[in-house]
């Protein structure tokens, strides 16, 4: 048996970038190391865990619950798991976005934990494009994710000004002093920066205590099937879904076959984004408070008539 395996924990809101982020680095990582890749999902089937294991990666998915709080048993078993079958030198573990760090990391203090698996690197990806709008209703998650990470990537930098990502950059100073700090499109940074030599910093007082973060929050999650339906359907549905008809929808993603073709569908607080899609489940995953659900699940059908 190879010796123990590092964690690499990668937090970030909800379409901050992370699985953006992970795809980037194992391609770079890989031929070096033995990477194998955890992801947890909010929604009953995952989709970001098909969006890796495209890349013909080990991953395993973790759903309908949070790693941080409701399956965090399943959380151990699972880790234990990918360490005796696949001995992977990293593991690189994406929770959900609203996860809590505090309770995550105290897992590995467990003793049967600690036995096979240590975290090595504990990264933050921070959504500048959106980084007040989470603030405003999210703080105190943000706060934490933050704190606990070193280094922290400033996302999305292509879609904000100069002086707005100095802010970002300067507020984000303020929360976590240590950390290295730097701004990338699409996530885009050589691991060397990330990995290797750098220990997450000593632990933070956070200024609110946060306990069971979905139920705290008000947030919950929508699985609607989805097979064929017109492109331009879908587009107009995603586009009410700013209007706040449906509830207050913050994340949406999955997969659909339009009669235009198959797609990965990604939306995040008004932002769309389509690519090919070449696999065989079809679903989209919602996101965010006080959802309506039979009135989208209404929308998402009624293209019909």
């Amino acid at each position: 048996m190879k010796g123990k395996m590092k964690v690499t924990i990668v937090y970030g809101f909800l379409g901050s970038g992370k699985t953006t982020f992970i795809r980037y680095l194992v391609a770079l990582i890989a031929p070096e190391q033995k990477v194998a890749i955890l992801v947890n999902e909010l929604g009953e089937i995952g989709v970001d865990g098909e969006i890796l294991a495209s890349d013909n990666l080990f991953v395993e998915e973790l759903t309908s619950g949070c790693i941080c709080c409701s399956i965090r048993g399943d959380f151990i078993k699972v880790m234990e798991e990918i360490y005796q079958k696949w001995q992977p030198e990293r593991l690189i573990i994406e929770p959900t976005g609203v996860a809590i760090p505090e309770h995550i990391e105290e897992v590995f203090t467990y003793t049967s934990t600690s036995s096979f698996a240590y975290i090595d690197t504990i990264i933050t990806i921070v959504d500048a494009s959106r980084f007040e709008v989470i603030k405003e209703d999210f703080e105190p998650l943000l706060v934490e994710q933050i704190a606990k990470a070193d280094p922290v990537i400033v996302n999305k930098a292509d879609l904000v000004e100069e002086s707005d990502i100095r802010k970002v950059v300067e507020e984000v100073r303020q929360l976590n002093p240590t950390a290295a700090i730097y701004t990338t499109t699409f996530c885009q940074i050589t691991p060397e920066l990330l990995l290797g030599n750098i220990q997450p910093p000593a632990k933070k007082a956070i200024p609110k205590p946060l306990q069971d973060t979905n139920t705290e929050m008000g947030l919950e999650s929508l699985s609607v099937d989805l097979y064929e339906l017109p492109l331009s359907h879908l587009k107009e549905v995603l586009k009410r879904f700013d209007s706040g008809e449906f509830g207050r929808i913050i994340r949406a993603k999955g997969f659909v076959r339009t009669d235009e073709g198959k797609f990965q569908v990604d939306y995040t607080m008004g932002e769309v984004d389509f690519k090919p899609y070449a696999g065989k489940r079809y679903m989209l995953i919602i996101i965010g408070k006080e959802l309506k659900r039979d009135d989208i699940k209404q929308a998402l059908s009624n293209y019909g008539e």
